[in-house]
């Protein structure tokens, strides 16, 4: 399948992104790419392909560090509102259920935008670990306000 480019206007200007919706797609994930490449990483590809044979779409897109081609991460308040703008424009392309996601920070970071911005989506879908920063314990990164702020959560392994 031919992915469509979009574009998702970020808080700190336009955003690259790349939305790949399989033919009789259940379910739309808006994925997050890690602290260290972009959306575009073989890596996060590599996901994008196995969700599809799943028939799950997916929306990728670039955080304003990676899209600035910057070495350090956003903050986490550039970082959640990012995800909340890439979720906007899921929402504006497609009615299928919403999965917010990520792989290493980018699913930490959407972890965060549903817990601090009261996003509502079907649930979070983690797709590697770490789930903490670097040098922080689990204990310190996972306190959040809220245990039932998400109605499921997904683990997905790939060996």
């Amino acid at each position: 399948m031919n992915p469509s480019v979009l574009v998702v206007q970020g808080t700190e200007g336009p955003l690259s992104t790349e939305l790949l919706l399989p033919g009789g797609a259940r379910a739309l994930v808006v994925l997050a790419h890690g602290a260290g490449a972009g959306y575009r990483h073989a890596n996060m590809e590599n996901i994008a392909s196995a969700f599809e044979s799943r028939n799950l779409a997916t929306l990728r897109f670039n955080f304003p560090f990676m899209e600035a081609e910057k070495r350090r991460v956003d903050s986490k308040i550039v970082s959640i509102e990012t995800i909340a703008a890439a979720l906007e424009t899921a929402r504006g392309v497609s009615e299928l259920p919403i999965f917010l996601g990520g792989h290493s920070f980018g699913g930490r970071m959407s972890s965060h935008a549903v817990v601090e911005l009261g996003l509502d989506v079907r649930g979070l879908v983690f797709c590697s670990f770490p789930l903490h920063p670097a040098k922080k314990t689990r204990r310190e990164s996972c306190r959040t306000s809220s245990s039932d702020s998400c109605a499921d959560v997904i683990f997905e392994w790939y060996p």
